[in-house]
């Protein structure tokens, strides 16, 4: 079954052997090697809560999910997940966004402003996310979706 995620961890860190499950999740490990070799000040610290390494000393951790971020920021805008709250407004439409960012990108949608070009075809995109998601057509890379009512993972063709 080519492309489904069947839970193996077939992709080995050629540094420290470790395996894991897909190809990005091996890339950002690898990332996390590159770090390790800078200086001792830009060294991430691993969170004990979550794993997860930050390049600051203080993880902050959401009451609800336990979920950990670097900066207090971060942590609101992740809890609106929680609260629903959303307090980002389209002038134009009314539709409401838990990030500012969302609603910029929306906004493009009234002004048809298409910012990010793909630099291998000339495709443009309304938003940063569109953009990754096509380069994939180019360079092969499969994108992993999960179900979260029943957590099946498949790959969009």
């Amino acid at each position: 079954m080519d492309g489904i995620d069947n839970g193996e961890k077939n992709h080995v860190c050629a540094k420290c052997r470790k395996h894991l499950g897909h190809n990005g999740v091996l890339r950002r490990h690898q990332q996390g090697h590159r770090e390790d070799e800078g200086s001792a000040r830009e060294r991430p610290d691993k969170c004990s809560v979550c794993g997860q390494c930050f390049t600051q000393n203080v993880a902050l951790v959401c009451q609800d999910c336990g979920k950990c971020f670097a900066s207090s920021s971060q942590l609101v805008r992740h809890k609106r997940c929680h609260t629903g709250e959303k307090p980002y407004q389209c002038q134009e439409c009314g539709k409401c966004f838990a990030d500012s960012s969302a609603l910029v990108s929306h906004k493009r949608r009234h002004t048809g402003e298409k910012p990010y070009q793909c630099q291998e075809c000339g495709k443009c995109f309304a938003s940063s996310s569109d953009l990754v998601s096509h380069k994939r057509l180019h360079t092969g890379e499969k994108f992993v979706y999960v179900l979260f009512l029943c957590s099946f993972k498949f790959v969009k063709s």
